[in-house]
C-alpha cells in the first residue's frame, strides 16, 4: 500500500517505482532541467534515475508551501542525489 501510494504521489508505475522499468506516463513530455542533465552525464546515471530525481524534486517542491518557486535549474543536483543514491537502482 506504501509503495502504491509513493508510485501514485510521483506519477509513475509501480513497476517504474520499483525497478525504474517501464514507462512514464503516456503523453506527458518531460522538461528535463539543464542543470540536472549536466549533473546526470557528470554522474553517469540512468535515464531512469535522472527522471526519479526529477519527480521527486518536483514533489518536495509542490509539497513545500515556502518552496514553490523553486528554480529547478538553479538547484544542485549532487547533494539531492547523494542523500537520495541507496533508493535510485
Amino acid at each position: 500500500d506504501y509503495l502504491n501510494g509513493l508510485a501514485r504521489a510521483l506519477g509513475v508505475s509501480l513497476d517504474f517505482l520499483i525497478s525504474g522499468g517501464g514507462n512514464l506516463p503516456q503523453g506527458e513530455k518531460v522538461q528535463v532541467p539543464a542543470s540536472l542533465a549536466a549533473f546526470a552525464q557528470q554522474a553517469a546515471l540512468s535515464f531512469s534515475q535522472t527522471m526519479m530525481l526529477l519527480q521527486l524534486r518536483r514533489q518536495i517542491v509542490a509539497f513545500r508551501s515556502d518552496s514553490k518557486s523553486d528554480d529547478l535549474e538553479k538547484f544542485d543536483w549532487k547533494p539531492f542525489y547523494e542523500d537520495l543514491k541507496a533508493h535510485l537502482k
